[in-house]
């Protein structure tokens, strides 16, 4: 996906007239169903939709680019360190420190993507967007990554506990 919206973002500074039929619309813009959104246009033409991808000015089109990557790096970074947690699993080292750093790292990133998929901000050449929305599941799988660091926390010290019993 980063790979797809870099390339999108290269074609544009190339040919920006192909995506004037590329309209954003405000649930496109806007991630979650809970939140508060505001889109102006200045135009007296009801006719001509500013809020096409041609008409994005390229500060605001840089900014999303860098969000949603920022919010691909994490997703990423949440996999990598879920795939750790299985390979010790499999390898019967379940209640070790790195799991439960593990499962901390995977809460802090949860909650950057809950805050990087929060808000955004777009600039047209004649209008703007701005939304801010909440998105639970991120944050839900933020705090069940919380619950499960402190469980494994537990099931450590009772297991170096256990290996301290004669």
């Amino acid at each position: 996906m980063l790979l797809f919206i870099t390339v999108v973002l290269i074609h544009w500074h190339i040919d920006r007239e192909f995506y004037s039929d590329t309209v954003l619309t405000s649930g496109f813009l806007n991630r979650s169903t809970i939140g508060y959104s505001v889109t102006t246009r200045w135009t007296t033409d009801t006719l001509k939709a500013p809020l096409t991808l041609s008409n994005v000015r390229p500060p605001s089109l840089y900014f999303s680019y860098i969000q949603l990557s920022m919010i691909f790096l994490f997703t990423f970074l949440t996999f990598k360190e879920f795939l750790k947690i299985i390979r010790s699993v499999r390898l019967i080292q379940t209640f070790k420190k790195a799991n439960i750093k593990s499962f901390r790292s995977i809460g802090k990133y949860f909650l950057l993507i809950f805050i990087l998929t929060s808000f955004s901000v777009v600039y047209f050449k004649q209008g703007m967007f701005y939304g801010f929305s909440l998105s639970f599941t991120p944050l839900i799988l933020m705090f069940v990554a919380y619950i499960l660091a402190e469980i494994f926390k537990e099931g450590n010290d009772l297991s170096e506990e256990n290996q301290l019993t004669i």
